[in-house]
């Protein structure tokens, strides 16, 4: 994913996986909610910026009237991690995953989107790009023009 960085504080939601989920078998709960429930953990690198992901949370899988659910809800994220801007910015950024709750109420297997947010937590821009011709040539044309009016009124007045 590429993302336009310009502040501190801006977020990026993107998709960052997804979770399967069969249907129902039989009539289950594993009841963890609000107890404890299933401890899952995923890590993982990134190339660029390099960098170690790892995220933790639990999970509660439950089957009942005619459909599967899957809630996950994730506890930790990762990061800070470097990144710089093809304008010569700079920065660092966080990332953490969305909590998730789905419900397939097919008879087939179903693929969910795991959703992540990408926070920016710090920014420093870097140089701005080279104007465009179009631009130059408007600037050019009017200082062309002060020129010449600055000539001619030199002019009128010596006569």
């Amino acid at each position: 994913e590429n993302f336009i960085v310009t502040a501190n504080g801006q977020t990026f939601d993107f998709v960052f996986g997804q979770f399967s989920i069969g249907p129902q078998l039989a009539e289950s709960d594993s009841g963890c909610f609000p107890g404890p429930c299933v401890p899952i953990a995923l890590t993982g690198n990134f190339t660029s910026p390099a960098g170690s992901l790892s995220f933790t949370g639990v999970f509660e899988e439950a089957e009942g009237l005619g459909q599967r659910s899957l809630q996950v809800d994730w506890l930790t994220g990762s990061g800070p991690f470097a990144f710089t801007t093809l304008e010569g910015g700079s920065g660092t950024f966080n990332i953490e995953l969305i909590d998730f709750l789905e419900i397939n109420g097919t008879t087939s297997t179903q693929l969910y989107n795991q959703s992540a947010r990408i926070t920016i937590t710090s920014f420093t821009p870097g140089v701005t790009g080279v104007p465009e011709p179009t631009t130059m040539l408007l600037l050019g044309s009017g200082m062309a023009g002060l020129i010449i009016s600055k000539r001619r009124r030199r002019r009128e007045t010596a006569q």
